[in-house]
């Protein structure tokens, strides 16, 4: 035979298979019956499974006679042997014609059935729809590789042994509400439509690593045990809401363009490194007992962890619009270091039990600590366009606020309710409530720096608070020379009670006006007044005390005879003295 010919006869006995396999689904029978018999070979409730499909029914064993009524699957014992199927008779009316051409709309729903023998649909491309719901399956169940545009139920159903479905190619939903299930695995699996596992119990590791579902993936009620969500990406919306995950649950580079809900749940540890979520990620009412990792987490709106209950949180390099702590409890550590939130932080009704890691962090809103804080609260180097509210803030004894080079729009008045310890050199800010109560605010600082008391008083002097700015920078004098070291102090203190740090020049006057009236007490004393005829000696006084001033060119032609003359040798030093301050208070050296 020639080759050409050859190849028309092979084309000619490839072609209805071909035909076959892209048939369409047949339409519910109207007559009730199967115009495809049932296979001898067959057991009684195989052929009571085809009798039902083939006309587009479910094969339900839980409201067929003799097979025992009602059963749960999540309590195996008692479960009659016929109503075991075996995974060559699945496979034969799933994917061998003419069976397969046979099969309704519907495809194959089978309610009630027992497995004895594992499932093997590897690599399989499914035409119909396929249901084992509610059905007690022994050993594994393979879909590894399979591939279909129709959706596949397990609901309710218990899988003793793997479900594998590594590869798995779903164009529709993969529904397992409910069910229990040894294993799972799921790497790099697609699902085109919802994969929802709501309610059920997966006793061994649920490994979605890689994972692609188009719609929304549901765990939410469910009792796990590891969870492995690394790289998935889901379409829409994830929830894990009210379900308890005792092993860890991983989500590194998980990437959500909905929702993610873990409200009201419970997890040993979670790991959120480098995940996204396009909108809100929420912990609402939720407890995780180890450690909460969302380093490098981005949340396109609110990162909602109000009313939740936390040992240690980590969100170094976080991206956040929202985040809410509102009364929640934080055991551990929560280390929020270069995190970045585009609108507010609250942190009110919250308890904290370790210490609070802001350094760096940039705040585009403010930020709400009123909560209970127990150990300190570090925002070095922090940013704050908006308000810093302290508003009933509680805080243990001995608890310092670290405010070191930050930068805040608001700060709260300087009266409420601040950390007992303060650290806030370099920290500058725009504006301050109430700051007549600045002695009480400083005192809360370790250690004398200039700065502190030269940003509050420039604020202040902003306001048009003159008076109270250059309070606030004797203040900072004051503290320097109680600090000071002896000499230094005694510098400090000869400006404090001649020139007022610079700040109050006209106590000088004072000294001139002393100094004056002593030295007309000494010219009475010594008699030098009467003999020179100043019966007062007040302006000869004056005209030896300040250098710059001339009064009379008499006074500078006395000759004292007495004592007294040594007394003036001084007050003209301290007039020297006297003047030499006073220019350095008014050109602004001695501040």
């Amino acid at each position: 035979m020639r080759p050409s010919r050859i190849l028309v006869v092979l084309m000619l006995l490839v072609a209805p298979h071909g035909v076959c396999a892209q048939q369409q689904a047949q339409p519910l029978s109207l007559t009730k019956q199967c115009y495809v018999p049932v296979d001898p070979r067959w057991t009684p409730q195989e052929k009571f499974v085809w009798k039902r499909v083939c006309i587009g029914n479910a094969a339900n064993f839980n409201k067929e006679k003799g097979y025992g009524g009602q059963l749960d699957p999540k309590k195996p014992d008692g479960w009659p042997q016929n109503r075991v199927l075996r995974s060559a008779f699945l496979e034969t009316i799933l994917l061998t014609d003419p069976y397969r051409r046979a099969l309704t709309r519907r495809g194959v729903v089978i309610i009630g059935a027992r497995f004895t023998e594992a499932i093997d649909l590897e690599g399989a491309e499914l035409q119909h729809r396929l249901g084992l719901t509610n059905s007690l399956i022994e050993n594994d169940v393979d879909l590894r590789r399979l591939r279909s545009k129709y959706p596949i139920a397990l609901e309710g159903s218990k899988v003793a042994g793997t479900l594998k479905a590594n590869g798995l190619d779903l164009g529709a939903n993969l529904l397992m509400r409910y069910g229990e299930f040894a294993t799972m695995d799921f790497v790099t699996a697609h699902v085109g439509g919802q994969l929802i596992l709501k309610g059920s119990k997966v006793t061994g590791k649920l490994n979605m690593s890689g994972l692609r579902v188009d719609d929304v993936l549901h765990i939410d009620e469910a009792e796990l045990a590891e969870v492995d969500l690394i790289g998935v990406h889901v379409g829409e919306e994830l929830a894990l809401s009210r379900s308890k995950v005792t092993g860890k649950l991983s989500m590194v580079g998980l990437r959500v363009d909905n929702n993610l809900y873990m409200n009201k749940a419970e997890f040993a540890e979670v790991d959120l490194v480098s995940a996204y979520v396009s909108k809100e990620l929420t912990l609402s009412g939720s407890k995780v007992t180890g450690k909460l990792n969302m380093n490098g987490l981005r949340v396109g709106t609110i990162l909602n962890m109000n009313i939740a209950e936390f040992a240690e949180v980590e969100l170094t390099g976080a991206v956040v619009r929202y985040l809410v702590l509102s009364g929640s409890k934080v055991t551990g550590e929560l280390i929020c270091y270069d995190m970045e939130v585009g609108q507010q932080v609250f942190m009110d009704d919250a308890v904290f039990g370790g210490p609070i890691d802001l350094r760096v962090a940039k705040i585009k809103g403010d930020l709400h600590l009123m909560g209970k804080f127990s150990e300190n609260v570090d925002l070095t180097g922090a940013e704050i366009d908006g308000s810093l509210n302290l508003s009933s803030a509680q805080w243990s004894p001995d608890v310092t606020l670290s405010l070191r080079n930050a930068k805040i729009g608001l700060i709260p008045d300087l009266a409420d309710d601040w950390a007992p310890k303060l650290d806030f050199d370099g920290l500058t800010y725009l504006d301050v409530g109430k700051a007549d109560q600045f002695e009480h605010w400083f005192l809360k600082l370790d250690s004398y720096t200039p700065q502190p008391y030269d940003q509050l008083a420039s604020v202040v002097e902003a306001q048009g608070e003159s008076t109270l700015a250059t309070a606030i920078r004797y203040s900072g004098r004051e503290r320097e020379r109680s600090q000071a070291t002896s000499a230094r102090r005694v510098g400090l203190t000869i400006l404090k009670w001649v020139i007022g740090y610079g700040y109050y020049p006209e106590r000088s006057v004072l000294w001139v006006f002393g100094l004056v009236v002593m030295g007309a007490v000494v010219l009475r004393v010594s008699g030098e007044g009467s003999r020179n005829g100043m019966p007062f000696g007040l302006a000869y006084s004056f005209d030896m005390l300040l250098p710059v001033i001339r009064l009379r060119e008499k006074h500078y032609k006395i000759d004292l005879q007495t004592w007294a003359r040594y007394y003036f040798y001084g007050q003209k030093i301290m007039g020297y003295v006297l003047a030499f301050f006073l220019v350095a208070a008014l050109s602004g050296l001695a501040k």
